[in-house]
């Protein structure tokens, strides 16, 4: 009899081993796969500074520093590049666009730029389509899909999700508003 009761509770324990380590392993594996793509998305945003870093340099040679466009960008530039959450960078993505499109306007009028014919061409030909080129890429991200799709498995899976949970898994953020 005590033969048979430790037979139940080793098959019940090697079931619940076995439950839990598969939760374990579907789960980072789906959840290295979002992070993955949040790599791509981390890649497209660096580009974007290095953009409004661009930008910067030639608004600095024809403006000053204290400029109110000129702050702003420098502001939206140090918010993609720092640890901030992904609404934060999703906002200043979105802030960076416009900002960017007012200075270069704004550069493109100034004489100053116009008797330099390098600021000239970047003002009113490379940057721009830098911009618009940085600004497409992070839109086309395909890390909201996964992170959606993720965390919709994740919240249906209750059992599973939970026993995950407990090893770090969690639901992702999303970048920017919510579609």
């Amino acid at each position: 009899m005590k033969s048979r009761t430790l037979s139940i509770l080793f098959l019940v324990l090697c079931i619940a081993f076995a439950l839990i380590y598969g939760a374990q392993q579907g789960w980072q594996k789906d959840y290295a796969a979002v992070e993955e793509v949040l790599s791509s998305l981390d890649q497209h945003l660096n580009t974007r500074v290095e953009t409004a870093c661009n930008i910067l340099t030639v608004a600095l040679r024809h403006t000053d520093r204290d400029d109110a466009s000129v702050a702003s960008l420098t502001q939206i530039r140090d918010t993609l590049r720092s640890d901030a959450s992904l609404a934060d960078k999703a906002r200043a993505n979105e802030q960076m666009t416009l900002e960017a499109e007012n200075l270069l306007k704004r550069l493109a009028s100034l004489e100053s730029v116009q008797d330099d014919d390098r600021d000239s061409m970047y003002v009113n030909s490379m940057l721009p389509r830098m911009l618009s080129e940085s600004a497409a890429y992070a839109a086309q991200s395909e890390y909201n899909t996964a992170a959606r799709d993720f965390n919709a498995r994740f919240s249906k899976n209750t059992i599973s999700s939970f026993i995950a949970a407990q090893f770090g898994v969690a639901p992702f953020e999303l970048f920017g508003a919510a579609e």
